[in-house]
C-alpha cells in the first residue's frame, strides 16, 4: 500500500494502525470540519469496570470548525483523570512500565490545539511500534472516497465480517475479549509484539472487500475460540 488516507484520531484504535503498517506513506485529513463523537477527540481503554471512553474536551465556539482551528479546553483537567484512568487500567499489563514514559509526556504539556496533541501522538506511536512512514496532510478536502481512505471509522459501527486475533488483556478475568480498542492497550500488553499483531490484521483484513468496525461496548460480542 502506496498511501492510507485517515483522520487526525486521540490515540487511534487498533484498526487505524493496521491499516498504515504497511503504507509508505500517512495522509492526515487537515481541511475537513470536526466531527463529533468519532477518534479524532476520544479513545477506547479497558478498564476494571469494562471498556472506557476517554474524551479530549474541546472548545467548540463555531458550527463548522476546520481540525486545525480546534483548541482543547483544558480547565477541567482532563489530562490528570486520564493519565488516573489509563494507570489503572494497565498498570499490571507485561509492558506498562515499559513504555509509560513515552506517552506521560501528553499528560502534562498542554498544546493549544487537538490536532497538534493528535500529531505528536501519531508521532510517537509510530516510533514505538517500530513504523517508518512519511506523514503529509491534505491541501484541500479529499471529497472522493478511495479504497485507501479511512477517515471514517467510528465507534458507533459494529463489525460483521471480521474477528480480531484474541491476544491477553489485563482483566481477561473479568471480561471476554474486547477487540479494537485504543493502541494503548495492544502496546501495553503485547510491547515489542505489536507490530506482528498489526501485521496479521493487516493480511486478514486484505481478503475482504469491505470491513465495518466493532463497537468495542457491544454485549453481544463473544471471545472466539482459540
Amino acid at each position: 500500500m502506496d498511501s492510507v488516507l485517515l483522520s487526525t484520531a486521540y490515540f487511534p484504535p487498533i484498526f487505524y494502525f493496521s491499516r498504515l503498517i504497511h503504507a509508505s506513506n500517512i495522509i492526515i485529513e487537515k481541511e475537513e470540519n470536526f466531527h463529533k463523537q468519532t477518534y479524532r477527540n476520544r479513545c477506547i481503554i479497558l478498564g476494571a469496570n469494562g471498556p472506557l471512553n476517554l474524551t479530549v474536551p474541546i472548545e467548540h465556539t463555531e458550527p463548522k470548525i476546520k481540525i486545525p482551528n480546534l483548541n482543547i479546553f483544558y480547565q477541567n483537567h482532563w489530562q490528570l483523570i486520564h493519565f488516573r484512568a489509563i494507570e489503572s487500567a494497565y498498570r499490571n499489563s507485561p509492558y506498562y512500565e515499559y513504555y509509560i514514559d513515552d506517552f506521560k509526556v501528553f499528560f502534562q504539556k498542554k498544546p493549544t490545539t487537538l490536532f497538534d496533541l493528535n500529531l505528536d501522538i501519531l508521532k510517537t506511536c509510530l516510533n514505538v511500534i517500530g513504523c517508518k512512514c512519511l506523514i503529509e496532510f491534505t491541501l484541500d478536502f479529499v471529497s472522493e472516497e478511495t479504497d485507501t481512505d479511512f477517515r471514517f471509522i467510528s465507534p458507533k459501527k459494529e463489525i460483521t465480517d471480521f474477528i480480531f486475533p484474541v491476544y491477553h488483556q489485563v482483566f481477561d478475568e473479568k471480561f471476554s475479549f474486547v477487540p479494537n480498542l485504543s493502541i494503548l492497550d495492544l502496546i501495553f500488553n503485547l510491547g515489542p509484539d505489536t507490530s506482528n499483531y498489526l501485521n496479521s490484521i493487516h493480511k486478514k483484513m486484505d481478503r475482504f472487500d469491505s470491513v465495518h468496525f466493532i463497537n468495542p461496548k457491544n454485549p453481544n460480542y463473544k471471545k472466539p475460540r482459540n
